[in-house]
């Protein structure tokens, strides 16, 4: 019926902005948070077969200096049902040790960047905060979490989960840096990247992920940060946002869409004039 009501150039332009310009969901969704010294961002993206990405990165861009600057999990909620999958090292990241630690692990790669080993991914039942429901993370946290599932071996003894060893540090930490309380352990600098399976919400369903926390040291009554959804264009490189994730036309598609309406009425108005006369 369109086609054959409006049909030619200004017709065209239009269905092709609305072509252009159509809201899609998001093949990934990202939040941050910030305080201080502090800072973090998650990532969460759809892969093939029915597994979620999840991204964890220091951010901050100070030098991570006692274990209360070390970031040990992250919590959400909107993705329930998943499964243990697997635990490795971001692009970019690698394994340091702190306060000159010279033993068995000082600058030791795990095969293959592999350190599931030494985190978990938890349903949460309750104790996270504001009630999220799922969470990830390399301490035990009071016994949130229980010992490590994410494939791999223990790197560093005592069993996982166990404290701080193989949490996150930010980009900027140098080897042998950190205070007294961090002396021994080895930590990752920068980013973890997690692949849980059994995730059945597809990517219409990350705008379902909220309840971001950051948690950092080894204790629920150390730091956490709330986190916020961050926003972009659609389409964009780690594009994150969710249902706030709008572009806002520019001027020129603007102009384009506005154009092609008034053309539209222009044309209707003529089919009017003709049939009267």
């Amino acid at each position: 019926m369109f086609a054959k009501r409006w049909s030619g150039p200004v017709a065209a332009a239009v269905l092709g902005f609305l072509a252009t310009h159509a809201p899609a969901a998001d093949a990934a969704v990202s939040f941050s948070a910030s305080l201080g010294n502090l800072a973090a961002g998650v990532t969460f993206e759809v892969l093939p077969g029915s597994k979620l990405e999840v991204v964890l990165t220091n951010t901050s861009a100070f030098a991570t200096g006692v274990p209360a600057e070390i970031l040990t999990a992250v919590f959400f909620s909107g993705a329930d049902g998943l499964t243990p999958g697997s635990a490795t090292l971001a692009a970019g990241s690698t394994v340091i040790n702190t306060y000159n630690n010279t033993g068995i692990y000082d600058n030791q790669q795990p095969p293959d960047g592999n350190v599931g080993g030494e985190w978990a991914y938890t349903a949460v039942g309750s104790g996270a905060p504001s009630g999220a429901t799922s969470g990830i993370s390399s301490s035990g946290l009071g016994g949130l979490f229980g010992g490590a599932n994410l494939n791999g071996p223990n790197l560093q003894n005592p069993l996982a989960l166990d404290g701080m060893q193989y949490g996150i540090v930010s980009a900027s930490t140098a080897e042998g840096s950190g205070n007294g309380g961090m002396t021994g352990n080895a930590l990752i600098r920068n980013a973890v990247r997690f692949v849980l399976d059994n995730y059945t919400g597809g990517a219409a369903g990350l705008g379902a992920i909220d309840n971001v926390y950051f948690q950092y040291g080894t204790a629920m009554n150390e730091p956490t940060l709330t986190a916020s959804k961050l926003t972009c264009v659609p389409g964009a490189p780690n594009c994150g946002g969710g249902q706030n994730n709008t572009a806002t036309p520019e001027p020129a598609s603007m102009a384009l869409l506005g154009a092609g309406l008034a053309g539209l009425a222009v044309l209707r108005r003529r089919r009017r004039v003709g049939k009267a006369g």
